[in-house]
């Protein structure tokens, strides 16, 4: 049996990581002997649907016999005046924390006295003053003893949970009494303690008596203890500030310190993003964009939203997909900050980001030319490698899907001609999406083929796996794969395909990037397809076509359908292999998505000749045509086979 929350509130404030993991295990766990044991309060919405094998169990308020064999057992079994009870009873409405609560209150209070096996009221019920609220009751514990509340309040700016060490630093008491402070919250039950004093932690048992504890500090007096925990974090605890930014940012956040504060955000959504849980990193970046408007200068203002808008488009593109209207959003925001600003050094990956939204919405061309042919404007009046490579690869990939192939080529070898490793740690556009230099690569090796040089677009290919295995990014290897699958695909080798389709479906799932999970999931149907064709298969591969048009991208829907048409040819579907076709040439049409155009009208060609249509060697002699204009040497030797076979057939 498994318990997957040990506090029976945390998961109203799980983070989007960890409910995003307990959804892939709860998707999981029917194929396992486990119980998962999960808890939250009615107003948390789990993200992920109702199934068979889940029971949801709504807990209701306590009922008067429970209520009163919980007041009994905090009693240790004595008996309390019954007028008393139905008083705690009443005031409580069955809430646990807040019958708890009032319950030891009363019994510290002087209201009763205590004897052998029971306690009595000392005066009338009128005089029993019991809390209003559970806010009451907690602060009604902690002014007994104002060391005990001195050290919560404190404690409760630090967070739900602290470190004796930092807490010794901030608080304005003498270790003693600090010690005694603690100890008193500790035997009272308000805080929890794990190891001793200087390695100790504490954790306030619920939130709401953290919550209780911070709103009893004034307002000025809580942002002057949140500057301090900043100020102390960034001296002293520097391996905290590294590994938790956003501890930092919100210290600095909630002590007015604004450009610190929005600085450590944009520090932690990084962070996040290198970690995959781009939830958080959007939330962090978001938090930071919120306080921008609290700078004092318009400048600052844009200079600072610049920085974190750039850095959110990366992280949507990662999350989201290409094609999400979030990407386009986020770096068009960008861009206009940038002619705000003026020579603002983000307007290189701000147009980036926006060329990669629009060349996989593919609404045509000419708006991802023109923002390719802008950065290698920018590029040609830069010292430094990193624009160059970025607009090489623009460029590069732009010209690939309009069917310019020794462009194509031209430019993917100067990408990684000037691409270097190291310039990763210091260059945030090459970690937007996947990596420049394995991109060049992958992109590389499926333009090698088109040369009709599978040499070398093996070895391109293996070159990108091994870069993207270096590099060690989620979003880069699932990339990396995906494409792979694809070379392997063109190379006719099936193992090869199935193997790195599913690594891209396993890596892309786990991770969560829906682009690359929809290309491995196409390739892996098409394998299907292709090893045992069938009425079944044809319908999976289909569908994975359609859902990959549906993620809002146009990008790479000629080739699909073209895959398709293919598969069906092959299973002696002629008619829905036709019909895919004419939805392929509709895509090139409407796109400008010209490189397997060619294919398309060879694909045509096998469907007229197996129909005995005389329009055969038309289709064939116009994929030979538009071969030779895009440059694909493999193409034109495909449509000439196919032309050959016919050619024999009739004689």
């Amino acid at each position: 049996m498994i318990d997957a929350v040990d506090d029976p509130e945390d998961l109203h404030w799980a983070d989007p990581t960890s409910l995003e993991l307990l959804g892939l295990f709860i998707e999981q766990s029917p194929t396992v002997p486990i119980l998962l044991v999960l808890t939250y309060r009615p107003e948390f919405s789990p993200p992920w649907q109702a199934r068979s094998h889940m029971t949801p169990i709504t807990l209701n308020r306590l009922e008067q016999p429970e209520a009163e064999a919980l007041i009994q057992h905090l009693a240790r079994g004595k008996a309390m005046p019954e007028i008393v009870v139905e008083h705690i009873v009443d005031k409580s409405d069955g809430v646990p924390l807040y019958l708890e609560e009032l319950t030891k209150t009363i019994l510290d209070s002087e209201s009763l006295v205590e004897h052998e096996n029971a306690y009595a009221l000392k005066g009338s019920l009128d005089e029993l003053r019991i809390p209003s609220t559970l806010q009451d009751s907690l602060m009604a514990r902690l002014d007994r003893a104002p060391t005990m509340r001195e050290v919560a309040q404190v404690g409760a700016v630090l967070g739900r949970e602290f470190a004796y060490e930092l807490l010794k630093a901030i608080v304005a008491l003498d270790e003693p009494q600090l010690a005694t402070g603690l100890s008193q919250l500790v035997e009272n039950e308000l805080l929890y303690q794990r190891g001793r004093p200087p390695r100790s932690r504490y954790i306030f048992k619920h939130a709401l008596i953290q919550d209780a504890a911070y709103q009893s500090l004034l307002k000025r007096t809580r942002q002057q203890y949140h500057l301090q925990v900043g100020r102390l974090l960034e001296k002293r605890f520097l391996e905290t500030v590294e590994a938790h930014p956003e501890l930092l940012a919100h210290h600095y956040t909630e002590g007015g310190a604004t450009e610190e504060a929005i600085e450590a955000w944009h520090r932690a959504g990084g962070l996040a993003r290198s970690r995959a849980a781009n939830q958080e990193a959007v939330t962090h970046l978001g938090t930071g964009l919120a306080i921008v408007r609290e700078l004092p200068d318009a400048q600052a203002q844009a200079r600072h939203e610049l920085r974190l808008q750039v850095s959110l488009g990366g992280v949507y593109l990662q999350m989201k997909g290409h094609s999400a209207p979030e990407v386009a959003e986020t770096f068009g925001r960008a861009r206009a900050l940038c002619e705000q600003i003026g020579d603002a050094p983000e307007l290189v990956p701000a147009l980036f980001g926006l060329w990669r939204a629009y060349v996989v919405q593919m609404a045509g061309v000419a708006t991802p030319k023109e923002l390719a042919a802008q950065l290698l404007r920018l590029a040609g009046d830069a010292t430094d490698p990193v624009p160059r490579v970025i607009a090489n690869y623009a460029m590069g990939f732009t010209c690939f899907v309009e069917g310019a192939v020794a462009d194509a080529a031209e430019h993917f070898h100067e990408g990684i001609r000037l691409y270097a490793l190291e310039d990763r740690e210091r260059a945030e556009v090459y970690r937007f999406g996947q990596d420049p230099g394995v991109a060049c690569r992958c992109y590389l090796a499926i333009v090698d083929w088109l040369l009709d040089q599978p040499d070398e677009a093996r070895r391109h290919a293996k070159e990108a796996l091994a870069l993207a295995e270096q590099i060690a990014d989620p979003f880069t290897t699932a990339f990396a794969l995906a494409f792979m699958s694809w070379v392997d695909q063109m190379l006719g080798d099936l193992d090869g395909m199935f193997d790195k389709a599913g690594r891209t479906i396993e890596t892309a799932t786990e991770k969560g990037f829906p682009y690359w999970l929809s290309i491995g999931r196409v390739m892996e149907a098409w394998g299907e397809a292709a090893r045992k064709p069938s009425d079944a298969t044809l319908r999976v591969l289909r569908k994975r076509v359609d859902d990959h048009h549906a993620l809002g991208t146009s990008l790479f829907m000629p080739s699909f359908l073209a895959l398709y048409a293919g598969a069906a040819f092959t299973a002696g579907k002629i008619r829905f292999c036709a019909e895919a076709l004419d939805e392929a040439e509709a895509f090139v049409e409407g796109t400008g998505e010209r490189w397997s155009a060619a294919d398309i009208h060879r694909l045509r060609g096998e469907a007229a000749a197996a129909s005995n249509s005389d329009r055969a060697v038309s289709h064939f002699e116009r994929a030979r045509k538009i071969a030779r204009e895009c440059g694909a040497p493999a193409l034109e030797r495909l449509a000439t086979q196919g032309l050959n076979r016919l050619e024999r057939s009739e004689t």
